[in-house]
């Protein structure tokens, strides 16, 4: 496998769904998450939820709320080692998630939007062992999906007038649906039909008639039919799981609303699916048993080959609905398989969907969560177009006609004003952003007349600094001869000193002759004291050179 870094699509969740829309998209990273890319975005959401696991055994985490991380290294049956991914998500559930987050995340506003009249589905997805039956169902300590969904809208129920429920409760095993409510003794198998629409255009609608709908009135009832239907269900021992599930579980909620005045019917349909898990038959293929009958590994291989069989056909769907229109008219195959018919409505139909991919995070399953969350990424860009099922069993009347009319008036007011007010919005941008070009402009002139007076003082400085340096040079070298004429006259003075000396030592000697001379010799004394009274006389030419030092005069320079 190749190192190189890959960057995959992004997927978004409905937007009457969840408050917010995330992108769910794989690509390379390091330890900084990147930001989402910007991707198309369709109307499936996807969530990503955890199971438990040794920490130093894990290969996938939980970053952030809506983003998970796949370690880079080797799964068992891989040919090499893959890099690392990040997935980005609506929800991102950690191991330590509890059942009651991700209902209230991921479920609770597909549940609300049921009691609308709309279509929905949540469906658990992933490997063998991964926990889409806990999520599902879960168990009598933390109840799953299923049990706080029925409770949550029957609560809800109770404060409407007239309503009914009706629950179903399916299984796909080895390609043949079972009834797992049927009254009578053994196995019911069902047939699933396909309804066109007025035209015998756009997505085909399946039915199965011949399934058993219980109704209900509480959720006592509702759980007591699902859990007389999980009794029923095909299970074995493998040796991924010690008891697996064998066959896809559709536990189906049909809710009824009627307004007598209105002479209006409205219907919401609600599929809580558990897939079965898919997996790699050299990892699955073990010899155990279920608690009803023996199983020979023939009869698990074609389980095995059935459950791989069906989940492909869905993952084939999901591809040819994500195509682009550019491919031109496209044959989505809903009819080849038992799964694809029951969610073809869930697919690309009147469905609000919610797509859970349950990870396994040993590093030994590490291929198998990684084709998990790409199954993730595809399916959700699938395009549904979720609409209100309901049905007038008479012509309204002149009343409801004209408030509906004044209401359907109001909402094309409601688009004109949204129109002329996102207009304004447009045009008041073209202005700001204009205005901020402009001053760009501007800004940019007055950085060219920044840098140009710039350009020249740094000119103007350098040309001061070569000045600066020729007036030192020539300073230094008038220092220097001002310290050479010094010395020259230092010693001339110590000559001049040392003869003056030299002259006293004489006269000296002469006054020590005595007086008897000096009446001999007047005027040789008094030209000695003469000479003793003459000041001090500078060294010849001193005047001279220190005149030529001076700054001023022409010499100098």
């Amino acid at each position: 496998s190749s190192s190189t870094p890959r960057t995959s699509g992004a997927l978004s969740v409905p937007a009457a769904a969840l408050a917010h829309r995330n992108s769910f998209t794989s690509t390379t990273s390091c330890d900084a998450l990147p930001p989402p890319p910007d991707r198309p975005k369709g109307d499936v959401s996807v969530c990503a939820r955890l199971r438990p696991g040794p920490r130093h055994e894990m290969c996938i985490f939980a970053e952030t709320a809506n983003c998970v991380r796949l370690r880079s290294g080797s799964a068992t049956g891989s040919r090499g080692p893959r890099p690392e991914d990040i997935y980005w998500c609506d929800h991102a559930f950690g191991p330590d998630a509890p059942q009651d987050q991700v209902y209230n995340e991921a479920v609770a506003p597909i549940c609300a939007s049921v009691l609308e009249g709309y279509n929905g589905a949540v469906i658990a997805y992933g490997q063998t062992g991964s926990g889409k039956t806990f999520t599902i169902i879960g168990d009598s300590q933390n109840r799953g999906i299923i049990p706080r969904a029925v409770t949550s809208m029957f609560d809800t129920l109770q404060h409407r007038k007239h309503w009914a429920v009706e629950v179903c409760v399916l299984e796909i095993y080895n390609e043949r649906a079972r009834d797992l409510l049927a009254t009578t003794p053994g196995v019911t198998q069902v047939d699933i039909h396909e309804v066109m629409g007025p035209g015998g255009d756009g997505v085909p609608s399946f039915h199965c008639p011949e399934a058993t709908h219980r109704e209900v009135r509480n959720p006592e009832e509702a759980l007591t039919a699902l859990f007389e239907g999980l009794r029923r269900r095909e299970t074995a021992r493998t040796d991924m799981n010690h008891n697996s599930s064998r066959s896809h579980l559709i536990f189906t909620l049909n809710i009824t609303q009627s307004d007598d005045a209105l002479k209006a019917t409205l219907r919401g349909r609600l599929h809580l699916v558990d897939l079965a898990g898919c997996e790699r038959l050299k990892r699955s293929m073990g010899g155990g048993c279920s608690d009803k009958t023996p199983r020979d590994r023939d009869m698990q291989r074609r389980e095995a080959g059935a459950i791989n069989k069906s989940l492909t056909q869905l993952a084939l769907v999901i591809y040819r609905l994500t195509q682009p229109a550019s491919v031109g008219l496209r044959h989505v195959p809903y009819r080849d398989s038992m799964l694809t018919r029951l969610l073809a409505d869930s697919f690309g139909g009147s469905s609000k969907t919610c797509l859970i991919i349950n990870c396994s995070p040993l590093i030994k399953d590490r291929e198998e969560t990684r084709c998990a969350l790409e199954f993730g990424k595809r399916a959700n860009l699938v395009k549904n177009v979720a609409e209100i099922n309901i049905e007038m069993q008479q012509e309204p009347s002149d009343i409801v006609k004209a408030l509906v009319a004044k209401e359907l008036a109001d909402l094309r007011r409601e688009k004109e004003e949204m129109k002329t007010r996102l207009n304004e919005a447009i045009v008041d941008a073209m202005a700001q952003q204009r205005r901020r070009v402009e001053e760009v402009q501007e800004l940019l002139q007055e950085n060219q007349q920044l840098e140009k007076r710039l350009e020249d003082t740094s000119t103007s400085a350098s040309t001061s600094r070569m000045d600066n340096q020729a007036e030192v040079f020539r300073l230094y070298e008038q220092n220097l001869l001002l310290r050479q004429w010094l010395e020259a006259a230092v010693e001339e003075a110590a000559r001049a000193q040392n003869a003056k000396l030299a002259l006293q030592k004489q006269l000296l000697a002469l006054v020590q002759q005595g007086t008897k001379q000096d009446a001999e010799n007047p005027t040789q004394l008094e030209e000695a004291r003469s000479v003793l009274a003459r000041p001090e006389e500078q060294p010849e030419g001193f005047e001279a050179r220190s005149a030529n030092l001076s700054p001023d005069s022409p010499s100098s320079t």
